[in-house]
């Protein structure tokens, strides 16, 4: 089957953005549907950090790594007037003598040129601004941060995709001809194929289409905090939430809360979060908020994303469910998406688990 000579995305976070890229690449002409600016609600808010390797018992998926090389490959290419990656390295660190010696455990296990166990005084150069107590760490040297608003927008720059912004879809039809898409105040559209990454917004649209929601799909919720800060380190540091630096001091992330309703920013989620960040700063360390922020991220009962076609409508394709692994997989589950389109092998992804049911 060789991929449409059309197609509208709805939705431009990171997943969507990698979907129109790669798309307009292929030569479909894209148009990009986003209610506010380029980047999701989740998008926007999130720090950026990027690194592979994850769990408690520090493990290295297949998938995970293969998204990681694909978004980091991704954000080297599109490097320009706008810088995108800041290749700062990741520090996992051990905090106690029993998550070191887990964590060395589990770093034989693991591909050295992607990450490897070092000891206290290698974290102390590479990092800086130690943690009290750290143990060493799990050292992710090709990790660091992206700057996710210039990723999204160069992503759909380098795809030369058409982009409506400020505007929000209200329903779509499907029909023997491909799809039409009412657009808030500028009619109808149509392609050969919907992509639909529209976040925590697709089951509404699905609904509003008549069609079948995605199953097990769920909002999550995620709050992240901007500290100002006398010391920060040099890398990321992550163990029961991360430090991203930022000039004058750090940010800090992020909550997951699948609870419905969703109550955003609460004065709990601020107190975490700047608990995390002391247990992950030096002692001493002064700390005053900057600001808070916060998104809704969409997330699935069983933390497998969704990438396929609607059984109901093959020419609308799902692409959802990322969760908190968004930056990590978004741009390798748009890839199989486009895979799956043109008939081509699916890579390393297990497509039996990463397609919607419905």
């Amino acid at each position: 089957m060789a991929l449409p000579n059309s197609a509208i995305v709805i939705g431009s976070g990171i997943a969507g953005s990698a979907c129109a890229y790669l798309l307009g690449r292929e030569g479909v002409a894209t148009t990009v549907i986003c209610a506010e600016d380029v980047g999701g609600e989740a998008t926007r808010v999130a720090p950026g950090m990027l690194q592979p390797v994850t769990g408690r018992r520090a493990r290295l998926a297949p998938w995970h790594r293969e998204g990681f090389e694909w978004t980091l490959g991704l954000a080297r290419r599109l490097e320009g007037s706008t810088p995108v990656l800041r290749p700062l390295g990741v520090l996992r660190a051990a905090l106690d003598n029993g998550q070191a010696d887990l964590w060395r455990s589990a770093s034989a296990n693991l591909d050295p040129a992607i990450a490897c166990w070092i000891g206290p005084d290698e974290a102390e150069q590479r990092c800086g601004a130690m943690p009290h107590g750290c143990r060493g760490g799990i050292w992710i040297g090709g990790g660091g941060v992206i700057d996710t608003a210039a990723f999204t927008r160069a992503l759909l720059a380098a795809g030369r995709c058409t982009v409506m912004t400020g505007t929000g879809v209200i329903s779509f039809r499907v029909h023997d001809a491909g799809v039409e898409v009412r657009v808030e105040g500028r009619g109808t559209l149509s392609a050969d194929t919907l992509v639909l990454a529209a976040g925590v917004g697709t089951n509404a649209l699905l609904d509003a289409s008549g069609l079948p929601p995605v199953r097990g799909l769920v909002p999550a919720g995620g709050v992240v905090i901007e500290l100002n800060t006398d010391a920060s380190p040099r890398c990321v540091v992550s163990s029961g939430g991360y430090l991203v630096p930022r000039p004058g001091g750090v940010v800090v992330g992020a909550t997951f809360d699948e609870r419905s309703p969703w109550e955003g920013i609460t004065r709990d989620a601020v107190v975490d979060l700047e608990g995390r960040a002391r247990r992950l700063l030096p002692p001493g360390t002064t700390m005053q908020l900057a600001r808070a922020r916060s998104g809704v991220r969409p997330a699935t009962k069983d933390r497998v994303p969704r990438v396929g076609p609607h059984p109901d409508a093959p020419a609308i394709r799902i692409c959802t469910g990322l969760g908190a692994k968004g930056l990590l997989l978004g741009p390798l589950a748009a890839l199989m998406l486009v895979n799956q389109l043109a008939r081509r092998d699916d890579g390393p992804l297990p497509p039996a688990r990463w397609t919607p049911t419905c």
